[in-house]
C-alpha cells in the first residue's frame, strides 16, 4: 500500500515538473528553438528518430488530448499553426512529413505535445 502511495505521488510530482517546465519556466529548456508563440514553443528534438525531427509544445501544462479541456482548444490551434509555419518555413509542404502526437502508453513525457518529422528514419 505505502509502495502504491508513492508510486502515486512521484507521477503527481512528475506531471507538475513537466508542467511547469514547458509553462511557466519553458525560457530555462536547454534546446534550439524553432518558432514561439505566446502559447506554443517548438525546438528540434534533442534525440531525433528522423533527419528532422522537430517538437511542437503548449506552454500550459496539459497532460495529453484525453485530459485536455475545451478551454485549452486555443493551444491545440496555436500548435498547429506553428506546424504550419515550420512546414512552410523548411519548404516541407510537397515533400514527405508527419505529424503525431502520441497518446497513452506511447507518451513517455507527460505533456501535450506534437512531433513533427520530415525525411528518412533514422535507425538508432
Amino acid at each position: 500500500m505505502i509502495q502504491r502511495v508513492r508510486n502515486i505521488s512521484n507521477k503527481k510530482l512528475e506531471e507538475i515538473i513537466t508542467g511547469l517546465a514547458f509553462g511557466k519556466l519553458n525560457k530555462l529548456l536547454p534546446v534550439k528553438r524553432i518558432i514561439e508563440t505566446e502559447k506554443t514553443v517548438s525546438f528540434h528534438h534533442p534525440h531525433p528518430n528522423y533527419e528532422m525531427h522537430v517538437v511542437i509544445v503548449p506552454k500550459k501544462a496539459i497532460k495529453n488530448l484525453h485530459h485536455m479541456k475545451e478551454h485549452d482548444y486555443e493551444y491545440l490551434q496555436d500548435m498547429i499553426s506553428v506546424a504550419r509555419h515550420i512546414i512552410k518555413k523548411f519548404a516541407l509542404g510537397e515533400k514527405y512529413y508527419k505529424l503525431i502526437i502520441n497518446g497513452g502508453s506511447t507518451q513517455k513525457i507527460k505533456q501535450l505535445h506534437m512531433h513533427l518529422v520530415s525525411e528518412k528514419e533514422l535507425i538508432n
